[in-house]
């Protein structure tokens, strides 16, 4: 593995457009296809647990990562650091607002009291918006940041005391703080989202500065990772708990798909077109997906539904390729 150049301002990065495009198509299957139809590519329901499906929202959180330090700059080099800024903060609330829209949209409305009705834009937001203070520090506290956070927040919110809750099966919380525990899916596990994508920036800076340097950060991540799971009493692994475990696992695997990634299509050049194309339109895609609480599938055999699935993903590939060449993209 050389080293990974650090793209010009406004230069497309093959692996990281293939990268998103890989887990919006992951995000359709599982939204879709996923649970009572086909129990194996679903969100584990007990816990300790994790699939593949536990992925999909780390991917999500690791592909902005991959660019937050190139947009900030890009911004920065353009307007000044002020300006950057603001327009960060700009966008991240705009996420979140949007993330309240479509949450309303599908009928979760808005739960104040034990919980928000809180989705992945809305995590993206907050998460992005705790990034910020660190994004001039030093890639090395920027990790020690993530792993503050990490900490900090098991140490407030796990006592070790375990109760099951009717949530994608079991899931298991201190049972003082059984209603505002940090599940994934709330406003206070955003938090811990924050410490992720922390943690992920500066891994990526360390790839972006040297192999040698990444290799032993990442390797250490990977370490720890696995560290964790020698304690699945006092740290579950699970996609509706936000324990070490959980945000150390799955940065792990993100980071080693990620080099995959990179030396497929980056440095082999491996065809990936169709997924370019969802990659540099995700957020259209996560829209159109999400909103209204659309349902992609007709009829209850699982091969229907996987068919009717299928042709729904290459229905809107053709639609995202016509984008593409007309170079029509949705950001905020």
């Amino acid at each position: 593995m050389s080293d990974i150049k650090t793209p010009a301002a406004g230069e497309r990065v093959r692996s990281i457009d293939a990268f998103r495009g890989i887990t919006m198509v992951m995000m359709i299957f599982a939204n879709h296809a996923g649970g009572d139809f086909y129990p194996y590519f679903s969100h584990a329901r007990t816990i300790p647990g994790f699939t593949a499906v536990d992925l999909i929202e780390p991917m999500f959180f690791f592909a902005i990562a991959l660019s937050f330090m190139l947009s900030f700059k890009s911004k920065e080099a353009k307007n000044g650091t002020k300006d950057a800024v603001w327009a960060v903060i700009g966008r991240y609330l705009a996420l979140i607002g949007l993330g309240f829209l479509i949450s309303w949209n599908v009928g979760e409305g808005v739960r104040f009291g034990t919980a928000l009705a809180w989705g992945t834009l809305q995590g993206i937001g907050l998460a992005g918006l705790i990034s910020l203070p660190f994004v001039k520090a030093n890639r090395f506290v920027k990790i020690g940041g993530g792993l503050a956070i990490t900490a900090a927040f098991y140490l407030v919110f796990w006592r070790g005391e375990r109760t099951a809750v009717d949530f994608w099966g079991e899931k298991f919380v201190p049972a003082a703080l059984a209603g505002i525990f940090p599940a994934n899916d709330n406003m206070v596990g955003a938090i811990a989202k924050g410490g992720y994508l922390l943690l992920a920036i500066g891994v990526i800076e360390c790839m972006r500065k040297s192999r040698k340097e990444f290799l032993l950060v990442s390797s250490g991540i990977t370490a720890l990772a696995a560290a964790t799971l020698l304690f699945p009493g006092r740290m579950p692994i699970g996609p509706s708990v936000m324990t070490p475990s959980y945000v150390l696992v799955s940065l792990a695997l993100c980071i080693w798909l990620y080099v995959i990634a990179e030396w497929l299509f980056d440095r082999k050049k491996l065809p990936c077109a169709p997924f370019l194309w969802w990659g540099r339109n995700s957020m259209l895609m996560y829209v159109l997906s999400s909103a209204g609480g659309m349902e992609l599938t007709f009829g209850s055999r699982v091969s229907v539904r996987f068919l009717s699935i299928l042709l729904y993903v290459l229905a809107m590939t053709a639609i995202l390729y016509f984008f593409d060449r007309k170079k029509w993209y949705l950001r905020l």
